[in-house]
């Protein structure tokens, strides 16, 4: 079964026409968009994701039509180039977040679980996001998308600004 369909995909920012786009990911498979600045890859993301409506095309997520399924609904994770990071949370809390409003009783068990299999973070969880290293900030990133349930996640530029 196809974990993700795109058919004749189109969006639109700006004056930035985005298609048509067919992408096919069978289930397991690790797919990655290469391409220079400027050329529609986080567009697509976004589309994908939800966070952009299409202007045509459809996007299946295990054999379900989503196309106009709002983002949380979509079952995916998200990490985001620019980290959004909440300034305002530890790091414990960032990671915490989706469990939080999902009501998860487990929050802290998973985060302190999630930070301890994401080498050193375990070590950051009382800092707040201005306090961070690069390769931290993206880590809590990372962290706070996995740590709830998925069926695909997407990395937006997941190596850029990443420690060694």
């Amino acid at each position: 079964m196809r974990t993700l369909e795109v058919k004749d995909l189109r969006s639109r920012i700006g004056t930035f026409n985005l298609g048509p786009i067919d992408l096919f990911v069978e289930k397991g498979e690790i797919v990655g968009l290469i391409g220079p600045s400027g050329c529609g890859k986080t567009l697509l993301l976004r589309t994908i994701a939800g966070l952009q409506e299409p202007l045509s095309g459809t996007v299946t997520i295990n054999g379900e039509d989503v196309t106009f399924l709002e983002p949380h609904l979509r079952g995916l994770a998200f990490v985001f180039q620019e980290n959004a990071l909440f300034p305002h949370m530890d790091t414990h809390n960032n990671i915490a977040f989706p469990l939080l409003i999902s009501r998860d009783e487990e929050a802290d068990v998973k985060v302190a679980k999630k930070a301890e299999e994401l080498d050193g973070l375990s070590n950051y969880l009382d800092r707040w996001p201005k306090e961070l290293p690069a390769g931290m900030k993206k880590l809590t990133a990372f962290a706070r998308e996995t740590v709830k349930k998925f069926n695909i996640i997407m990395l937006d530029e997941p190596f850029e600004r990443l420690d060694k």
